[in-house]
């Protein structure tokens, strides 16, 4: 599973990727942080929808109150 952004306790809007690796039997797992050269803007209520093996596509959201389309 992939989690990008969200929003934080004092509602800030994040903008960290995260990786969760779950073990076969599920007993176990492990979140790992994705860094980039490049980030997209902290955002929350965004789609991050899975487009084949190894992508997924980040869209729309909000950030620092404004809208977020790219």
């Amino acid at each position: 599973m992939v989690v990008q952004g969200g929003t934080g306790l004092t509602l800030v809007s994040l903008g960290h990727t995260l990786i969760l690796e779950l073990s076969a039997d599920l007993k176990s797992r492990t979140w790992h942080e994705v860094v980039f050269n490049a980030l997209p803007p902290p955002r929350s209520g965004h789609t991050l929808p899975y487009v084949s093996e190894n992508q997924v596509v980040l869209f729309g959201g909000r950030g620092l109150g404004l809208v977020v389309n790219v």
